[in-house]
C-alpha cells in the first residue's frame, strides 16, 4: 500500500527534470498520475516508463488550456507545478508577467483543494522516494 493510494495528482511540466520525478515518485507511491508537458516526445517517454501515468499535451501559460484540464482529469487532490512562464528565472524570483498571470487548476476547479499542503505532500513523497543520499545537490566536503 502507498502513501498516496487513492489521491489524483496532476504534475506540469513532467516530461523531465523534477517534474518527472515527482510523477513518477507519485505513481510508485499509489497516486493515479496525470502528468502534462509541452513536449509530445517527452510524455511519450514518461508513458513508457511508466503506462499507469496518464498524459497529455499543456503549455501552462496558456490560460484557456488550463481552464480545460479538470475535463480530463476530474478533481484531482495533489497539484505539483513545475511549469514556468518561459523566463530563465524561477516564477518565485521572476514574478508573474503582466501578460501571463498564474492559473490554477485549483483555483479553477472549486472541488480540488489548495495546491500549498498538496504540494509539500508532493515534495515529501518525491524525497523519500529518491533516499537520503539522492535528495542532496552535491556531497558535502569532509570536515577535519
Amino acid at each position: 500500500m502507498g502513501r498516496l493510494d487513492g489521491k489524483t495528482a496532476f504534475v506540469t511540466a513532467a516530461g523531465q527534470g523534477q517534474g518527472r520525478a515527482v510523477a513518477l515518485a507519485m505513481a510508485r507511491e499509489g497516486a493515479k498520475v496525470f502528468a502534462t508537458d509541452i513536449s509530445e516526445e517527452l510524455l511519450t517517454s514518461i508513458k513508457t516508463e511508466n503506462p499507469a501515468i496518464e498524459t497529455f499535451q499543456l503549455d501552462v501559460t496558456n490560460a484557456e488550456a488550463i481552464r480545460a484540464a479538470p475535463e480530463k482529469t476530474g478533481p484531482i487532490t495533489t497539484l505539483f507545478n513545475c511549469g514556468t512562464d518561459g523566463s530563465r528565472a524561477p516564477r518565485a524570483a521572476a514574478g508573474p508577467a503582466p501578460h501571463r498571470q498564474r492559473h490554477s487548476i485549483a483555483a479553477l476547479d472549486p472541488s480540488t483543494p489548495t495546491p500549498e499542503p498538496a504540494e509539500r505532500e508532493a515534495e515529501r513523497a518525491a524525497t523519500a522516494a529518491a533516499g537520503p543520499g539522492l535528495a542532496q545537490e552535491a556531497p558535502s566536503a569532509p570536515r577535519h
